[in-house]
């Protein structure tokens, strides 16, 4: 079984100017849709796979 590592990072954005709201509402979305569509492992392994 492979193991990722999590990557943690510090983002900035400049909300002010046009692109960097642009940025932060990317940011934002990209989370949302990320943690909504996480899937959780299962534990049963189908038949055949050893």
């Amino acid at each position: 079984m492979t193991h990722r590592r999590e990557r943690w990072g510090i983002v900035a954005y400049n909300p002010r100017h046009l692109t960097g709201a642009w940025r932060v509402g990317r940011e934002i979305a990209g989370r949302i849709i990320k943690s909504a569509l996480k899937v959780t492992p299962r534990s049963e392994s189908r038949s055949g796979e050893s």
